[in-house]
């Protein structure tokens, strides 16, 4: 039997070939990705994350809702979120660990009590300690434990402190700034925005807060003000809850909320937008909350209707002047119903038209 011979079979001018293409294209060929992802038919690793920390409120010499007293000698247990009346809206909130946290009990004579946690361990520094003479505060709790040296009425409470609210993440937004490429990140949950500054999560304008719940999520708009030069900043969480609602809001500074509910005609008033878009020299509504103007019987923000299939737009220029959603004035504002019972839910530009989305369908 003759040896067996090896026979080479493969084209001798062609060598190793290492470019093939994959006998599967990368995103059917692969039943699992895990920190990866397929881009143009190359599998690319993931790029880490970094974490930056929770969305955190700051207070400062903030006078609680309500007191504290003691029938005498003993222990006595005072709830801060309580105080901060904020136990039902923020049923999760916890106070920052290790914040050292200023606590100011105004207690009456003799004098004032100052509790203080030093060290971020919960354990509480008293002066003068003439009333109080030791505390403990819970950080995940916020309850405030005191053993007091006698009796004292009610008396008021004043706190610094920063905590969590521990409520959901509702959109993450950028500000357009004045300087070139320079943009700002608003974060947002259900009650409260936030930016980030210094290492650290602080609440963007303070004083002001939203209602919606964890499916009214937040859309903006960048786009001018009063003037060219204004750079305005438009909020929406489409929330026209019928006892607790939101209007629509926009910035010019990054100091003061602005509401934003023009007059649409003579009667009625535009509350709520699910998409604010700029187009064509106008800022646009999209899905949007219309009702009578007050003052009046069944008036409001409350007794608006939604019309789910209008886009309402202002007119060219200034979107804040009072009369610049007016339809029944000529050259200023309008609207157009999309011939469909289908809800607006989305928008995109394709190159200089804006394309809506509908629950089915899509309309130019």
């Amino acid at each position: 039997m003759q040896p067996l011979q090896p026979v080479f079979i493969g084209a001798y001018d062609k060598g190793l070939i290492k470019n093939k293409k994959p006998f599967l294209v990368p995103d059917q060929a692969f039943s699992d990705l895990q920190n990866a992802y397929v881009w143009r038919e190359q599998v690319k690793k993931r790029e880490g994350l970094q974490l930056v920390g929770r969305l955190q409120r700051d207070l400062t010499a903030v006078l609680l809702a309500t007191t504290i007293d003691s029938p005498g000698a003993g222990t006595i247990t005072y709830n801060i979120f309580t105080g901060l009346g904020i136990t039902a809206t923020e049923p999760n909130a916890e106070i920052v660990l290790g914040s050292q946290s200023n606590i100011t009990i105004v207690i009456g004579a003799p004098g004032n009590e100052t509790l203080t946690d030093t060290t971020g361990t919960g354990i509480l520094t008293v002066v003068p300690g003439t009333n109080i003479s030791s505390g403990y505060i819970n950080y995940a709790t916020g309850v405030l434990t005191l053993v007091t040296t006698g009796a004292f009425g009610a008396s008021s409470v004043t706190i610094t402190l920063s905590y969590y609210p521990g409520l959901p993440v509702m959109g993450i937004l950028s500000r357009e700034l004045e300087a070139i490429n320079q943009e700002e990140t608003v974060f947002f949950d259900t009650k409260y925005a936030y930016r980030f500054s210094a290492g650290a999560f602080q609440e963007y304008i303070t004083g002001t807060t939203w209602q919606g719940t964890d499916f009214d999520f937040f859309l903006g708009a960048n786009y001018r003000g009063s003037t060219p030069q204004s750079r305005a900043f438009f909020v929406t969480n489409f929330n026209n809850s019928s006892t607790t609602p939101d209007p629509i809001r926009y910035t010019l500074d990054g100091i003061t909320w602005n509401t934003l509910d023009p007059l649409v005609d003579a009667t009625h008033t535009l509350y709520q937008a699910r998409i604010i878009i700029p187009y064509y020299g106008r800022l646009v509504m999209l899905n949007v909350w219309e009702g009578l103007t007050p003052p009046g019987p069944g008036t409001g923000q409350t007794n608006a209707v939604n019309i789910f299939n209008r886009c309402r737009f202002s007119q060219i220029g200034d979107p804040t002047a009072v009369d610049a959603w007016r339809s029944d004035q000529f050259g200023k504002g309008g609207f157009i119903d999309a011939p469909t019972n289908e809800s607006i839910v989305s928008a995109i530009f394709y190159k200089n038209t804006l394309i809506v989305g509908f629950e089915r369908s899509t309309w130019q």
